[in-house]
């Protein structure tokens, strides 16, 4: 049977000391025999505690777990004291100044074996749960006392308690989480550190460096209107593609398409419109002027816009075929140094068109092309972009054979060309007009 903690005395609680287990009053409430404690309050008020009070007469005046036991002892020719207790005096050899007793603190421990030995008997081992043992040096007896981060009784079942460090002693420099015999410390969201009082405590954390961040952002926003810039110049020169095709399909239709040709005179910017699809339109017709199919030139009045007037109209005022070839070079010129291209992989495309719209704008009508001419070759460089295998000279012959049959089929004729440039005899006027010339 295990022994059961006392219950309070009213005579001890009288005499106003603690008597915890092992130590005890009656039988069964003490470890061993050793151990009983009495009062006697027979001659005594308020009464004494006496140890073992059958064989001795030792009062006691307090009892600790942690082994000390403080009691009176009689003074004689020698005695044990406790250090604070006693101050000698010359005047003590004589009488001791009255003096009877004094008090003494004394060890005390269980049994006469060692903690190995007592062990191996579990039913009279004294220890219980959450404690610890310790043996004595000066003789084969033990002790115990509470694990750390627990106490009260280590001799008495669920004795001893957990110790709440987080409320007592407030270890921790921020969050404190009380465990089973010990506790943790932890930093807030933002901190770093142990967040323990007598250790490195909680410190903010640096905020981080934004610079790579910004950095990250920067060249996102360049890389990002760079390409802006590339797809805008891209559609841009798409449209002027477009515009160019459209613009020289409607002059070779009014030129050399069909069977009455018109010269009109008056072609600039300004008078080439754009539908939804970007086609090219030309207007006003005002200043245009049919000719037969043999008349190569004719005397009329100066009419236009100076700066795309073709120099020998303006100067003697014959009209001919090529002087709106000339115009057209003017436009030609005024779309490629309009904006500045951004893709380098067209440059050759660029300088051929430049070439172009330089033999448009000869001084000399005989020595610039036909508008068939012209719009065959726009074609030619049309149909290079869409086929950019025609570059490679390997297959010329083959090349030549696939794209001159695609510009027969859209210009009719006998055409004599090279990989870049294509040409046709314009006094060949067997071809097929194209629907809605003008």
């Amino acid at each position: 049977m295990l022994p059961i903690l006392p219950q309070k005395d009213p005579l001890l609680y009288l005499s106003l000391v603690r008597i915890p287990y092992p130590f005890g009053t009656t039988e069964g409430c003490r470890l061993v025999d050793e151990f009983l404690v009495a009062c006697n309050n027979t001659h005594h008020n308020p009464p004494k505690l006496y140890l073992n009070a059958t064989e001795s007469n030792i009062q006691t005046t307090d009892i600790f777990l942690s082994g000390e036991l403080r009691i009176f002892a009689w003074i004689g020719y020698a005695f044990v004291a406790e250090e604070t207790a006693y101050n000698f005096s010359s005047l003590d050899l004589k009488d001791i100044q009255g003096r009877k007793n004094v008090p003494v603190v004394l060890d005390w421990a269980i049994g006469n074996q060692i903690c190995d030995e007592v062990r191996r008997n579990l039913t009279s081992f004294a220890c219980k749960d959450n404690s610890d043992y310790e043996d004595f040096d000066n003789g084969p007896r033990y002790r115990h006392k509470c694990s750390k981060g627990y106490e009260e009784n280590p001799y008495i079942p669920n004795g001893c308690q957990d110790i709440d460090e987080c409320a007592i002693s407030s270890p921790c420099n921020m969050t404190c989480l009380n465990l089973p015999g010990t506790y943790t410390c932890s930093c807030a969201v933002g901190y770093k550190g142990d967040s323990r009082q007598n250790g490195s405590r909680c410190s903010r954390i640096a905020a981080p460096n934004k610079l790579p961040l910004i950095i990250y952002i920067s060249l996102g926003i360049r890389i990002g209107i760079s390409l802006l810039l590339i797809g805008g110049s891209s559609l841009y020169w798409g449209s002027k593609q477009r515009k160019i095709a459209n613009l020289r399909e409607k002059l070779f239709q009014q030129n050399s398409g069909i069977i009455t040709p018109i010269i009109h005179r008056d072609v600039k910017t300004t008078n080439i419109l754009l539908d939804d699809n970007y086609a090219a339109k030309v207007s006003y017709f005002g200043s245009s002027r049919l000719t037969a199919i043999d008349e190569t030139q004719l005397s009329t009045f100066v009419q236009g816009t100076r700066g795309y007037l073709d120099p020998k109209y303006l100067q003697t005022g014959q009209l001919t075929e090529k002087s709106d070839v000339y115009s057209f070079g003017v436009v030609l010129v005024k779309l490629l140094i309009g904006k500045k291209m951004m893709n380098e992989a067209r440059v050759d495309m660029l300088k051929q068109v430049t070439i172009l719209a330089k033999r448009c704008l000869e001084m000399k009508g005989d020595e610039r092309p036909s508008m068939k001419e012209v719009a065959m070759e726009l074609e030619g460089l049309r149909m290079t972009k869409k086929h950019p295998w025609v570059k490679d000279t390997k297959d010329s012959g083959e090349t030549q054979h696939l794209l001159g049959d695609q510009l027969l089929d859209a210009y009719g004729g006998k055409t004599s060309m090279s990989n870049s440039t294509v040409y046709d005899s314009m006094t060949n006027h067997d071809i097929s007009p194209f629907n809605g010339g003008q």
